[in-house]
């Protein structure tokens, strides 16, 4: 390519060349039709190479545009990479501490259950052994309690503070104003001579005989306080003749003096053991 200025300084060829060149013969001038065609292809020319010269200047701010956004692209993703493995290693570290926390209140839970296990199975077994206790208990205070005297038909068994009593009812062993035994009563007295021969061996036995208050009229004994002590002689005598001791024995009578709920109440023999004479 010939620049401009070289094209417009250049000689027209001489009228000896052989091709006659670009003068005019005629007039012995240059042909102004070729000079413009120079200069129209001389600006093409320089217009193409600026354009050249615009499209080059372009790849090449895209070119830089292009490094320049890699640059910050890989920067920016390097800083997020670091931002992200900062978050994945805080999210591991707290899922490492919650993992620990958690087995450790699996192993706290295992022992409460293991500890509410026992203490079930303790409370189960202590409710047992209270119930045997209690059972003891009971039975021991029933025995402690038991005067020997409550099987017997007709007779009711009491213990009082130095006391254990065997309260006969009155028509159980005599007929109304009668000291003599019915028949039917020696069988309660053997099974009370028994009982004070057992289990009140050598204590002090006190025969008391007690009265309603209905006045006598039919009766020979002319007073309740009489017949009250009638009977307690007539008891004492029959249980000796069972082997009682009589010398631990001794009679009172009180007739109408301790009364009780009612009439038939009233009239009735209690057997008064002392248990500390």
């Amino acid at each position: 390519m010939v620049p401009d200025r070289d094209r417009n300084t250049m000689t027209a060829p001489s009228a000896h060349s052989g091709h006659g060149g670009a003068v005019n013969r005629k007039r012995g001038r240059p042909d102004t039709k070729k000079t413009n065609i120079d200069d129209r292809n001389a600006r093409m020319i320089r217009a193409a190479e600026r354009k050249e010269e615009r499209n080059l200047g372009m790849k090449l701010t895209r070119v830089m545009v292009y490094g320049l956004a890699s640059v910050l692209l890989a920067s920016g993703l390097t800083g997020c990479n670091k931002g992200v493995k900062a978050e994945r290693d805080r999210l591991f570290a707290e899922n490492q501490d919650l993992r620990g926390e958690n087995s450790d209140l699996k192993q706290a839970l295992d022992a409460c259950e293991g500890d509410r296990a026992e203490a079930t199975n303790q409370v189960a077994r202590y409710r047992d052994e209270n119930q045997q206790l209690q059972q003891e208990l009971n039975n021991l205070t029933a025995k402690q309690n038991n005067t020997g005297f409550e099987n017997i038909p007709g007779v009711t068994g009491e213990r009082s503070a130095g006391e254990v009593s065997a309260r006969v009812e009155g028509d159980v062993l005599f007929s109304s104003g009668k000291v003599e035994l019915k028949s039917t009563a020696k069988k309660t007295l053997d099974q009370i001579a028994q009982v004070l021969n057992s289990s009140y061996s050598g204590m002090t036995i006190r025969i008391e005989g007690h009265t309603d208050a209905d006045p006598i009229r039919k009766s020979p004994w002319k007073t309740n306080d009489r017949l009250s002590a009638e009977r307690a002689l007539a008891v004492k005598d029959y249980l000796k003749s069972r082997g009682v001791d009589p010398k631990r024995m001794y009679i009172a009578g009180f007739g109408p003096n301790r009364l009780m709920g009612t009439k038939a109440q009233s009239r009735r023999v209690e057997i008064v053991v002392l248990l500390n004479k």
